[in-house]
């Protein structure tokens, strides 16, 4: 029998699970601390490049080239080894990064050449970590819960960007940039913990992918030739190369066209994040997901994010954001559950790759496009454009969906695609 992803259900029911517990708990504390760094490490490039919207593009370019050159590689690893083992050696090593980074800015010695390499290793580390966390979720969970893995994660996460920001305002005024670093660098010890902590035989892992060529391709070929899993991709490849760019454009938005500065940032990352906390809430008790709600998704994202660009002042812009921040964690919540649960287990660390290389490895061309676009104009210019650009590929994405009658058809369960799969044999 086919069981549908229907209906609503308890979006905390993952946490019934000892090991996801665990590790959600350790993610939380180091998302705060990533989050506490990245509006210190904002404010210090601004400062060495004297606001340069190209200079901060250039860092998340760096941060993550390694995902855009690598990640599916990252997906590999993740396929053939012990992930738990791959996370403690990835963790350790982002963690490391914000040490060195903050002992630069405490000895006054840190460059903007400095903060370009530290965030080029971090990236390399990133490039690994990435697709391994993603599909890390369904080996702790089990396949029936890992929609509300996914949507509880990515609640936690934005629960985070609303704390972090807030901290790390408070942290630099308090005691510095160099020390916020530290704090940082600490923080990952909370996740290595917890991975330390878990039980491995309550692990649901399925046998690592035996060493051979052309594995990539074969997860490239499979994603070619399979709509359910190349569609959303190929959409998330669009939005988030000229949409999801706040990392860029939120802080130029605060220092630029609002006249603010690290508070006036906080509070619209902090706004944005409350919106995306619901959202992801409200992903997490779905447990069905359809084209229709993935393509809405954009659509509603593309008009958010033209209503942030024209909101007048700060007050007008706060809704908006939150509203965006809802369509945004709709977006991507939706587009990694239908991928996650379509996808044949013995490729779901590649494909995941594929999904974290569209979403993050698009930013070293999305990143600096949009902060030249923002140099060359405004960061509202540059907003709309994203907005514009995310509201015509849904409605293209719609119009093949519609084209095959898939709108409101649901994306089947992975016990389906576990019981029959559709990959040859021979990948």
């Amino acid at each position: 029998m086919i069981r549908v992803l229907g209906g609503s259900d308890n979006p905390f029911r993952a946490l019934k699970v000892r090991n996801y517990r665990l590790f959600l708990s350790g993610m939380v504390v180091s998302n705060i601390g990533t989050w506490t760094q990245q509006v210190a490490q904002d404010f210090v490039v601004l400062r060495l490049s004297n606001g340069s919207g190209v200079a901060m593009g250039t860092v998340v370019a760096a941060q993550y080239l390694p995902m855009l050159l690598f990640g599916a590689w990252g997906g590999l690893v993740a396929d053939r080894f012990d992930k738990r083992k791959v996370l403690l050696g990835s963790q350790t090593a982002l963690g490391a990064t914000a040490m060195v980074l903050g002992i630069l800015v405490s000895t006054g010695t840190v460059t903007l050449g400095a903060v370009y390499l530290l965030a080029l290793v971090y990236g390399c580390a990133f490039a690994v970590d990435a697709p391994t966390r993603q599909s890390f979720s369904a080996e702790m969970v089990g396949t029936e819960q890992v929609s509300a893995a996914v949507g509880l994660t990515s609640a936690t996460f934005n629960l985070s960007k609303i704390i972090g920001p807030a901290v790390g305002s408070l942290l630099i005024v308090t005691i510095g940039y160099g020390p916020t670093f530290f704090v940082n660098a600490v923080s990952y010890l909370a996740v290595v913990g917890a991975l330390l902590a878990m039980r491995p035989a309550e692990l649901q892992r399925r046998a690592p992918v035996e060493r051979r060529p052309g594995q990539v391709r074969d997860a490239l070929a499979y994603v070619r030739r399979t709509p359910a899993v190349r569609d959303p991709i190929l959409l998330m490849a669009v939005v988030s190369t000229f949409g999801i760019n706040f990392i860029v454009l939120l802080p130029l938005l605060a220092t630029d066209s609002l006249s603010g500065g690290v508070v006036t940032y906080s509070v619209l990352s902090s706004t944005m994040s409350i919106g995306s906390l619901a959202g992801a809430l409200v992903a997490a008790g779905r447990r069905q997901v359809t084209p229709r709600l993935r393509i809405g998704a954009g659509v509603a994202f593309g008009a958010a994010s033209v209503a942030v660009a024209v909101a007048p002042n700060l007050v007008s812009a706060l809704p908006c954001l939150v509203v965006l921040g809802a369509c945004t964690m709709t977006f991507l919540t939706s587009t990694n559950t239908s991928i996650q649960v379509a996808v044949d287990p013995q490729l779901r660390g590649r494909v995941i790759s594929f999904y974290s290389l569209v979403l993050i490895g698009s930013t070293p061309i999305g990143g600096p496009l949009m902060g030249w676009i923002a140099n060359q104009t405004s960061p509202r210019v540059a907003i709309a454009v994203g907005g514009i650009v995310a509201l015509g590929a849904s409605a293209v994405a719609w119009r093949f969906a519609a084209r095959h009658g898939e709108p409101a058809r649901a994306v089947r369960s992975l016990e389906l695609a576990v019981g029959a799969p559709t990959v040859s044999p021979g990948i």
